[in-house]
């Protein structure tokens, strides 16, 4: 239950900074920007801005945007949302229609809010972009086969490394990720990108997004194959013994 309010929580903060940019509201003194971590830094999607931008940096972009294309508008079509209540983490996965940039066209797109509990606040730290993954990403870092994956999914070790689900069932998060790759191993072994679905994309950009982020945080998982990190990456198609 706790897991639930957290959850609903962290989708409604997501909600009102989307309402917030709708309304043209860029006072970083505004409440609706309460929640935001001192340090937050966005993912720009145009490669002649930097790579990360801090607040001011993205308002000053929405501003320029929103003044040219007075039409523009962010809609949040779907949020799914995963929270590791234990660790004061939560992670924000959103499928987004942007509509008016430029006029009459609209364009599907995919990003990623991190939150972080700090003295019983959460706060939005991180704004990842993942519409423009490469498949090759996904077929790099998951670097286990799917028979690989089976057998490891079908251990102990496996059942008992990461965050369980909210659901009651027992089974981890990472757990049931892995479930879904070998899904999407074994329905396009030769990996052709024209076959695979929305669903399978979508996974895959979650995919990549929790392996780079925990390689770069966790260089023991590459020291020690009984880690609680090694054994989490496994789970999510990453064996750190063999890169």
């Amino acid at each position: 239950m706790e897991n639930q309010k957290t959850v609903q929580h962290v989708e409604r903060l997501t909600q009102r900074f989307a309402d917030a940019i709708n309304g043209r509201d860029f006072d970083i003194s505004s409440p609706a920007w309460d929640n935001i971590a001192k340090g937050f830094a966005a993912e720009a999607e145009y490669p002649q801005m930097p790579r990360k931008l801090e607040l001011p940096d993205l308002f000053d972009m929405l501003r320029n945007l929103t003044a040219v294309f007075p039409d523009y508008v962010l809609r949040l079509e779907e949020m799914n949302t995963t929270v590791y209540e234990k660790a004061g983490h939560a992670e924000v996965f959103m499928k987004v229609e942007v509509v008016g940039a430029p006029e009459g066209v609209t364009k599907q797109g995919v990003g990623i809010l991190v939150y972080r509990s700090i003295d019983e606040k959460w706060w939005l730290i991180e704004h990842r972009t993942a519409s423009g993954m490469d498949m090759t990403e996904f077929n790099e870092l998951v670097n286990m086969t799917a028979s690989e994956l089976k057998d490891w999914l079908g251990k102990e070790e496996s059942a008992g490394a990461g965050w369980d689900k909210d659901d009651g069932s027992g089974e981890t998060i990472g757990h049931e990720s892995g479930r879904k790759i070998i899904e999407i191993l074994e329905k396009n072994p030769k990996k052709q990108a024209d076959k695979y679905d929305q669903d399978d994309i979508d996974h895959m950009r979650r995919v990549v997004a929790y392996n780079k982020r925990h390689l770069a945080q966790e260089g023991k998982a590459k020291q020690d194959p009984e880690s609680k990190s090694a054994k989490s990456l496994k789970n999510w198609g990453h064996d750190p013994q063999k890169s």
